[in-house]
């Protein structure tokens, strides 16, 4: 029994890993107590033979390895480790991982992290890139081009699945909001630049009078 459970394994791994690799490394360093806390060790403290195993290493992932992908999507390392992690942990309670909930949860995690960020984006620009107090038609103009870069942006960073579309509704009611709070704020510009201006053309009509 405990041999076809190794050979069962061994056919896992043959199976799920197709393309495989090793590669072997020194001891990084001969004092036990510091190997303990090899994290906090600088390349300097290491062997110098097993910095450059882990350069080639490192070299080796970086040109050989391919994005994992989940429905056409490449995944970051971020929503990776998020991925694996919902499945370590429906297998560690005794079930079978669900790939499809897993992903429908970080699709919505994913789109959610995205909306806030585009969100974020937008209201940057009409803060602080939109001068204040314009003509109607030169605000319309640069909020349509704010949103079309922010709605550019939600699609990068989004993941897809049927939050997505919900999200993005989102994201174009927020961009309607947020046009009407600077809309009210260039009236209130406007309001207060005219109204400078007439004081001050009034000030010099009376100097102009009274000289």
């Amino acid at each position: 029994e405990r041999t076809e459970t190794k050979n069962r394994t061994r056919r896992l791994f043959k199976t799920l890993f197709k393309q495989r690799d090793c590669m072997t490394f020194e001891r990084p360093i001969s004092d036990e107590s510091k190997l303990q806390k090899i994290n906090e060790l600088s390349n300097e403290e290491l062997s110098a033979n097993f910095v450059r195993q882990m350069e080639s290493l490192r070299k080796r992932v970086l040109t050989k390895m391919v994005a994992k992908q989940v429905n056409g999507r490449a995944l970051t390392g971020r929503v990776l480790v998020t991925l694996a992690k919902q499945y370590v942990q429906a297998l560690n309670q005794g079930a079978m991982p669900n790939i499809e909930n897993a992903w429908i949860y970080i699709c919505r995690n994913e789109n959610q992290k995205a909306l806030t960020k585009a969100r974020a984006w937008l209201q940057n620009v009409l803060e602080y890139k939109i001068a204040l107090p314009c003509s109607l038609f030169d605000l319309e103009c640069d909020f349509k081009e704010a949103k079309k870069e922010a709605l550019k942006l939600f699609r990068a960073s989004a993941l897809g699945g049927n939050d997505c579309g919900e999200s993005e509704q989102k994201l174009r009611r927020d961009c309607k909001d947020l046009y009407d709070r600077i809309k009210i704020r260039n009236d209130e510009a406007c309001t207060f630049s005219c109204t400078e201006f007439l004081n001050q053309f009034h000030r010099q009509v009376m100097e102009s009078l009274q000289a």
